[in-house]
Formats: C-alpha cells, sequence, structure tokens
C-alpha cells in the first residue's frame, strides 16, 4: 500500500482496515471472527487458478485430495520432483 498510496496514506488504510475489523466487535460485543475478514471461497479460487494454469502449461492437471488425507511438505516435494525427474527423462 505504501508504494500505490505513499507514508501517509498507508497509514490511513491501514487504520481504516484495523477500524472495520474493531468496530463490529465492540458494537455488537462479539468476539474476532476472522472468516469475516474475505471470502475464503474467493481467496481459494484466486490462488488456485494460476496453480491450475501453470499445471497446464506443465502438462499436468490438479486434482483435490482426499477428504482424509494429510499431506506433508517434505513429502509433497519429494514426490513431485521424481514425477518431474521421470517424466522430463
Amino acid at each position: 500500500m505504501r508504494a500505490k498510496l505513499g507514508p501517509a496514506g498507508a497509514v490511513t488504510a491501514g487504520a481504516h482496515i484495523l477500524a472495520r475489523i474493531f468496530y463490529p466487535m465492540i458494537k455488537t460485543r462479539t468476539a474476532f471472527d476472522p472468516s469475516k475478514l474475505g471470502y475464503p471461497a474467493l481467496t481459494r479460487q484466486r490462488k488456485e487458478r494460476p496453480l491450475r494454469k501453470q499445471a497446464a502449461q506443465l502438462g499436468f492437471t490438479l486434482q483435490p485430495a482426499a477428504a482424509g488425507a494429510v499431506a506433508c511438505d517434505h513429502d509433497v516435494r519429494f514426490h513431485v520432483a521424481i514425477a518431474t525427474s521421470r517424466r522430463t527423462s
């Protein structure tokens, strides 16, 4: 924000964001709810779209993980490295 608005504008924008978070909490005396900060589905779509595009350019397709599947970052990187090395050879 600072590059776009300048230092004073960035401070004002930051204060405005905080005010939009705190005012309803104080007015209605409710606890902080992070789900109200944005649209989680929209955020997911924005992150997913470039990943799908990049995967398609590389010849891959993305599949949703199984419902109970938990993957460690280390394991995922290891499997991707093996898959890409097999693909390129």
